[in-house]
C-alpha cells in the first residue's frame, strides 16, 4: 500500500457520516486535510472559495493553530482549521442544555449554532477569468437556467443576466456545489465540526475537474512556504524542490507542488502583511531614541547632530509597533516659506529588509527639485500614521513672524507618545494642498488634519484604465478612446465645467454601450465606476483632479513624480541601490547619529539632500526638463518665423511648421499609437464644451491660444498634457510674442546655442552641419538651414582604424604580461585564431601610427597582434614577444588593436560602436558625491555607484518588457 493511501485511511478514521452529505470531523488540521487531500474528489479536486462566516463570539472563542498567527482571533480571516472553545456564556448555555436532558426543563433550550462557514466551488473561473481552470461546472439555477461557467456568458433567457448590478448581488449564480462548516454547542464541546455537502458541479454532464496546474495552493503548503521565508533567506528553486518531495501515491498538482510564480506571490504577500514586526519597546532602536533625542533640555551637541534632526513624534509599544516622525529646523523653515500652498507626499517600503514604511512630505524647491519637510518611519502604513506625519509637521511650522519667539514645547501624552510642537502653530494653520497617489487612506488621513488633496494624474489614469480593462471588461480597442476622453475632461478650467463635461462623458459612454462598442461590459457598472473614480459631485474624489485645481492653487503639480525622483535619489546615492540590511541602519541614516549618540559615518538622509540643495543653488537652479526645453524652443522658433498672429487676448499660431527639435523615438511611437487607436472616435461634444464663448473664429491651419490661461484650442499635445505643469509649444509661441523670453535677439541667441550643442554632441561617424555648429554664423544663415529640415542621411565617415602601429624607442621600458583573449571577445570582434592581450603592466612614451588626437599609453586589455613583425598566435610566440619587448636597448614596433573605455570622439576603442560608452565609476551618483566633496572611499566604491541601467546590463524581465513594448508599438 502506498504511503499516501495509508495516511488517507488513518485520516478518514476521524470522519463520521451522520446523514446524507453530512459529516463530522475533528476540529483543526483534520478538517483541512479532508477538504484538501483525503476527502471525496468533488471537494479535493476543485477550487473552493471562502464565503460568509458567521461566528457567535459570545458563545465561542476562535484560535488559529496553523502556527502563523497566535492568540484569539475575532476580526481576522477565518480558516477551516481554526479551533473553537466555548466562552463562559457558551458553557452556561451548554449547562442548561444538559440540565434539560436530565430533568426535562420546560421550555426546552436549543442546541445553539455557534458558527457557520460556507465555501463554494469557483467553477471554471480562475483569477477572475471564466474558463481559465478548464472545469465544466454549471452555474446555479436562476430562473430555471443553468449557465456554463467556461464561456463567461449566460444562456439566452437567463433571468440573472437581466438583473441590475445591485440586484445581482442578492442572487447566487455560481457553481451549485457548496460546502458548509458549522458546529453547535454540543459539537464544539466534543471538538468536532460538521461538514455539509450540497449541490453538484453539473446537472446532466459528467464533471470535468480543473486542470492539474490550475488548482489553488494548499493552505498547509502555503504555511510551509511562509515559515521558510520567515526563517531566513531561501532560494525559490530550493523551496520548490523541497515541495516536490511528495508522498508516495500523492498526485503532483499545483495544490501540492506550488508553481514558481505562486511561491513568489505568497512570500511577497506575507512580507506586506508582516511589516509590523520591525520595532517596538525594549529594543536597541527604542533605547537609543529615548536616550538621545527626546529631551529639549539636553539636546545632542552640534558635532553629533550635524543635520540638526528634531524628533516631532515618537511612539512605540510592546506589541512591536512604532512610529518616528523627524524633521530639521531648515526643513521647517522651508515648510513655512515654500509649502504653505502646495506639498507632496508618498511612501516606500523597500528601504530595509523589514519593509518598514518610509513616508515623506516634500515641497517644490525654488528653481526645481524638491525639499524634504518631514519623514515618518513606522511599523505599518495606514491612515493613522499618515495623519500623524501631517499633524506633526503642521504643529511644528512657525508663525509668520520673521523673528518667531515661540520655542518648542514637548510632552509625553497619556498614550505614551512623545510630541514636540510650537505654541504658535495654531495662529496661522499650516494647511497646504497635498499631491498624493490615488489612495483613499491617504486622502482620509490628510482630510482629518485639515489638508486638501489632489490626485496624481499618472497614477489616477493608470488605475482607471486598468480597472476598466480588468474589472469592468471594457474591450481593449476602447481603452485608448476612454483615455482620450478622460484627458479632455481634465482640461476643464473650472469646477463647474468639469462636472458638466463629466455628465456629458457618462452620456457618451451609455451611447457606446447602446451601439455595442463595449461588448460584454456592463454599461451600468462602467458608468457607476466612472462616477466615483472621476469625482462626480457628491462622491469621495470630488475636487481632487483636473486642471482647474491649478487655477485655485498655483504651483500644484499634475503628477507625484517628484516624490518618485526623490526616492530614486535615495536608492542610488544613500542606499547605493542596495536594500539596507537592518532596521537599525535605516534609523541611523534618518537621524544621522549612531545608537551611542555620536555622528554617524554614513551619508545621512537630511545630510545628502542638504548637499544636493547646495549643488542646485551653486548651479543656479535645477536643470530644465528636456521636454519643457524643447517646447519652449519650438515656441520661440514659431515666433521668430512669423507664425504667430495676435487676435485680441487670443493668438493664432500656425500648425505644421518645420520643427527644430526632435523627440525620442519612443515618444514618437506613443503619439502615433494614440492617434491610430483613437481615430474614428467622436468626442466632438467634449471638444466644443472646452471652447470659451468669446473664442474668435476658427482659421484653417491655425491653433487658437490664450497665453494668459495657457490654453490651446485644441492641439493634441495640450489635450494629452494640459497646462498645469507646462504648456504646449503653441502657448510658448504666444508667450514669446508677448516678450516672455526677451527680445528677438535673445530668442535668436538661445536657438543658435541649442543647435550648436546638438551638433557638438553628434557621435563619431555622423558629420556636423558647418553652419549650425559654427557659433559665428549669422541668424539668417542658421534660419535658412533650419527651414530646410533634417539633412538627408549622409554617407558615414570613414571608420577610425582599429589596428595601430606602436613604436617603442630606445630607452622605453616594457614589462608587460600577455594572456589569451577569451573566446567571447574574439567572436564579438570577429578575430580568427588565438590572439593575446595585455594582462598587466603598461607602456609609456610610445608613438602611435596613425597619430591619435587624444594620445595615451599602451594599457591592459589592448590586443597585441605582433611584435617586430612576428605574429603572436600561440603561447610560445607570446613568451618570445615579451622577451623581445623587454629589450630597451633598441627600437621595437608592435601592432596593437587598442581597447579603451572612453567617451572621446576620436579615441580608438574596440567598443566604439556602442552608442554611449561610459567610463568605469563615472555614474551620475558617483559624480554627485565627488562634487559634494565627500570622501568617495567612505561612501561607495566607483563600481557600486553605477546603476544597472548605466552599466548597460538589462535583466531577462527587462528584455521581455522591451520586446513587449516593441510588439505593441508595431501593432
Amino acid at each position: 500500500m502506498a504511503e499516501f493511501q495509508h495516511l488517507q485511511q488513518l485520516a478518514l478514521q476521524s470522519v463520521r457520516a451522520t446523514g446524507d452529505g453530512v459529516l463530522e470531523v475533528l476540529q483543526g488540521a483534520p478538517v483541512l486535510d479532508y477538504i484538501e487531500r483525503y476527502g471525496v474528489p468533488e471537494i479535493t479536486c476543485c477550487n473552493m472559495l471562502a464565503g460568509k462566516a458567521d461566528v457567535k463570539y459570545k458563545l465561542v472563542e476562535v484560535f488559529a493553530v496553523h502556527g502563523l498567527a497566535g492568540g484569539v482571533r475575532m476580526t481576522k480571516k477565518h480558516r477551516v482549521d481554526d479551533i473553537y472553545f466555548l466562552t463562559d456564556e457558551g458553557r452556561q448555555a451548554l449547562a442548561r442544555l444538559r440540565e434539560h436532558e436530565l430533568h426535562a426543563v420546560i421550555p426546552a433550550p436549543k442546541d445553539l449554532l455557534c458558527f457557520t462557514f460556507s465555501m463554494h466551488c469557483n467553477g471554471g473561473a480562475r483569477r477572475g477569468v471564466d474558463g481559465a481552470s478548464q472545469a465544466n461546472c454549471e452555474r446555479d439555477s436562476c430562473g430555471d437556467r443553468f449557465c456554463s461557467s467556461t464561456t463567461g456568458t449566460c444562456a439566452p433567457g437567463c433571468a440573472w443576466a437581466t438583473f441590475t448590478t445591485k440586484k445581482k448581488a442578492g442572487y447566487r449564480h455560481l457553481c451549485a456545489f457548496r460546502v458548509v462548516l458549522s458546529a453547535t454547542l454540543t459539537q464544539v464541546d466534543r471538538g468536532v465540526v460538521q461538514i455539509r455537502i450540497t449541490g453538484q458541479h453539473t446537472r446532466n454532464l459528467e464533471w470535468v475537474p480543473p486542470a492539474s496546474d490550475k488548482l489553488s495552493m494548499s493552505l498547509s503548503v502555503r504555511d510551509d512556504l511562509i515559515r521558510s521565508a520567515r526563517a531566513g533567506p531561501a532560494q525559490r528553486s530550493n523551496i520548490v524542490a523541497q515541495a516536490e518531495m511528495l508522498l508516495n501515491g500523492l498526485a503532483n498538482t499545483s495544490r501540492t507542488v506550488p508553481l514558481r510564480g505562486q511561491v513568489t506571490n505568497v512570500i511577497a504577500y506575507d512580507r506586506r502583511l508582516s511589516r509590523g514586526n520591525v520595532a517596538g519597546s525594549f529594543t536597541a532602536v527604542d533605547v537609543a531614541i529615548r536616550t538621545h533625542h527626546l529631551c529639549l533640555a539636553s539636546p545632542l551637541p552640534v558635532t553629533a547632530n550635524r543635520d540638526g534632526v528634531i524628533v516631532l513624534f515618537y511612539q512605540s509599544g510592546a506589541d512591536k509597533t512604532m512610529q518616528l516622525v523627524v524633521s530639521t529646523r531648515q526643513a521647517l523653515e522651508d515648510a513655512h516659506l515654500h509649502a504653505r500652498k502646495v506639498a507632496l507626499s508618498d511612501a516606500k517600503h523597500d528601504t530595509s529588509t523589514t519593509h518598514a514604511p518610509f513616508a515623506t512630505m516634500l515641497c517644490l524647491a525654488p528653481g526645481g527639485g524638491t525639499l524634504p519637510l518631514a519623514v515618518s518611519l513606522s511599523s505599518t502604513e495606514n491612515s493613522s500614521t499618515t495623519a500623524q506625519l501631517a499633524l506633526s509637521l503642521k504643529m511644528a511650522v512657525r508663525c509668520s513672524d520673521p523673528a518667531c519667539p515661540h520655542t518648542f514645547l514637548e510632552q509625553f501624552g497619556p498614550d505614551g507618545a512623545y510630541r514636540r510642537w510650537r505654541a504658535c502653530a495654531t495662529r496661522e494653520p499650516f494647511a497646504p494642498t497635498v499631491s498624493i497617489d490615488k489612495s483613499a487612506t491617504s486622502q482620509a488621513a490628510f482630510a482629518n488634519v485639515g489638508m486638501a488633496t489632489v490626485v496624481c494624474v499618472f497614477h489616477n489614469m493608470a488605475a482607471i484604465i486598468k480597472n476598466l480593462q480588468m474589472a469592468k471588461r471594457v474591450p481593449r480597442a476602447m481603452l485608448a478612446v476612454f483615455e482620450q476622453a478622460i484627458h479632455l475632461l481634465f482640461r476643464a478650467q473650472t469646477s463647474a465645467l468639469y462636472q458638466s463635461m463629466l455628465y456629458a462623458l457618462l452620456l457618451i459612454v451609455r451611447e457606446w454601450g447602446d451601439a455595442g462598442k463595449l461588448r460584454n461590459a456592463s454599461v451600468d457598472d462602467v458608468v457607476t465606476y466612472l462616477e466615483e473614480a472621476l469625482g462626480l459631485a457628491g462622491t469621495g474624489w470630488e475636487g481632487t483632479m483636473g486642471d482647474h485645481i491649478a487655477r485655485d492653487v498655483p504651483g500644484i503639480p499634475t503628477t507625484n513624480n517628484q516624490c518618485e525622483s526623490h526616492f530614486r535619489l535615495m536608492d542610488r546615492c544613500i542606499f547605493q541601490e542596495v536594500t539596507t540590511t537592518s532596521f537599525v541602519d535605516l534609523v541611523e541614516i534618518l537621524l544621522g547619529t549612531t545608537p551611542h549618540g555620536t555622528a554617524s559615518p554614513r551619508l545621512s538622509y537630511f545630510g545628502f539632500f542638504g548637499l544636493q540643495r547646495k549643488e542646485r543653488e551653486a548651479n543656479r537652479g535645477a536643470r530644465i526638463a528636456g521636454d519643457i526645453l524643447r517646447r519652449s524652443l519650438e515656441g520661440r522658433w514659431l515666433c521668430l518665423t512669423a507664425n504667430v498672429i495676435p487676435a485680441g487676448k487670443y493668438y493664432y499660431v500656425k500648425a505644421g511648421v518645420q520643427r527644430i527639435t526632435r523627440d525620442a523615438a519612443s515618444q514618437t511611437q506613443r503619439v502615433a499609437a494614440r492617434i491610430r487607436e483613437t481615430t474614428g472616435s467622436d468626442l466632438s461634444r467634449l471638444h466644443e464644451m472646452l471652447k470659451p464663448l468669446d473664442l474668435p473664429a476658427l482659421r484653417s491651419g491655425y491653433y487658437i491660444v490664450d497665453p494668459v490661461v495657457e490654453t490651446c484650442f485644441l492641439c493634441s499635445d495640450y489635450i494629452w498634457r494640459g497646462n498645469a505643469r507646462d504648456a504646449c509649444k503653441h502657448v510658448h509661441a504666444a508667450k514669446a510674442h508677448m516678450g516672455a523670453y526677451g527680445g528677438e535677439a535673445e530668442q535668436r541667441a538661445r536657438i543658435q546655442s541649442y543647435v550648436h550643442y546638438i551638433e557638438k554632441k553628434k557621435p563619431v561617424g555622423i558629420p556636423r552641419n558647418a553652419v549650425l555648429y559654427d557659433t559665428a554664423s549669422t541668424w539668417e544663415a542658421v534660419r535658412a538651414q533650419l527651414l530646410l529640415g533634417p539633412e538627408p542621411a549622409a554617407p558615414a565617415a570613414a571608420a577610425l582604424p582599429v589596428v595601430y602601429s606602436v613604436t617603442l624607442g630606445e630607452g622605453v621600458e616594457c614589462n608587460i604580461t600577455l594572456q589569451p583573449v577569451q573566446a567571447i571577445v574574439r567572436n564579438s570582434l570577429e578575430l580568427e585564431g588565438d590572439v593575446y592581450s595585455i594582462a598587466r603592466g603598461s607602456i609609456t612614451g610610445v608613438a602611435w601610427s596613425p597619430a591619435l588626437k587624444h594620445g595615451r599609453d599602451v594599457l591592459p586589455h589592448d590586443i597585441v597582434l605582433s611584435a617586430d613583425g612576428v605574429a603572436i598566435t600561440s603561447a610560445e610566440s607570446a613568451a618570445h614577444a615579451q622577451m623581445q619587448l623587454m629589450d630597451a636597448s633598441r627600437t621595437r614596433v608592435m601592432t596593437v588593436r587598442p581597447f579603451v573605455a572612453t567617451k572621446k570622439r576620436d579615441a580608438p576603442s574596440v567598443i566604439a560602436h556602442l552608442a554611449d560608452v561610459r567610463q568605469p565609476g563615472m555614474g551620475r551618483a558617483y559624480r554627485r558625491v565627488k562634487h559634494a566633496k565627500i570622501d568617495a572611499t567612505d561612501v561607495m566604491r566607483p563600481q557600486d555607484a553605477q546603476t544597472t541601467r548605466e552599466k548597460g546590463r538589462v535583466s531577462a524581465a527587462g528584455k521581455r518588457r522591451e520586446a513587449k513594448k516593441t510588439r505593441r508599438a508595431a501593432v
